[in-house]
């Protein structure tokens, strides 16, 4: 969440008091977002559920980042923030 705000987005579940919050399908939907970040390592192949966001929404852009890069704490975030930043061109 903070990664994204600083690239001036808005995490659509960031008023929650739960840093990893668990949320349903549908809640994603009812929020709308524009972008989705998904975590995918480079060498891997296109994750399955992702034909499921392009249906349910498809005005949303899909993005993936290396897991390596956000989902642990350390030096290697900032890249991974870094990445979100020039992915939504902020």
């Amino acid at each position: 969440g903070q990664g994204i705000r600083l690239c001036g987005g808005t995490n659509i579940f960031g008023e929650l008091d739960i840093n990893v919050p668990v949320v349903s399908q549908e809640a994603v939907v009812r929020r709308a977002p524009d972008v989705i970040f998904y975590t995918q390592s480079p060498a891997s192949a296109t994750s399955s559920w992702v034909p499921v966001w392009e249906r349910l929404l498809p005005e949303a852009k899909l993005i993936p980042v290396d897991p390596d890069l956000i989902s642990r704490p350390g030096l290697r975030m900032l890249d991974g923030i870094n990445l979100i930043c020039e992915k939504t061109g902020k």
